[in-house]
């Protein structure tokens, strides 16, 4: 390096490399269409089977409170901290806060 300056450019361009890299290759191609390819979502019948799972798509009349107690009894929850989840106060205490809803987002 003769400077500074090239060093910095140089820097500036292996950095741009680096974090530009993974962003290109995660976002994939376009198909003939036009529009970015995506992979289907699991059907809906998959997340009511497995109460571990969780829904990739929010479901009609889902109540979250319901969906976080099946899940976390069935094992999501540690056995010593279930009881505490199904105690008297336990939906308002833990119930959103340990086992939220996440939504694959695409795009």
């Amino acid at each position: 390096m003769k400077s500074r300056r090239d060093f910095v450019q140089h820097l500036a361009a292996t950095t741009g490399a680096v974090v530009l890299a993974p962003f290109v290759k995660a976002c994939g191609g376009a198909s003939a269409s036009g529009t970015a390819e995506s992979t289907p979502a699991a059907p809906a019948s998959t997340a009511e089977a497995d109460p571990m799972s969780i829904p990739q798509t929010l479901p009609a009349g889902w109540d979250p409170i319901a969906f976080n107690r099946a899940r976390g009894n069935a094992g999501a929850i540690p056995d010593s901290y279930r009881d505490d989840i199904n105690g008297p106060d336990g939906e308002t205490k833990h119930l959103g806060k340990h086992l939220p809803y996440f939504p694959a987002f695409e795009g």
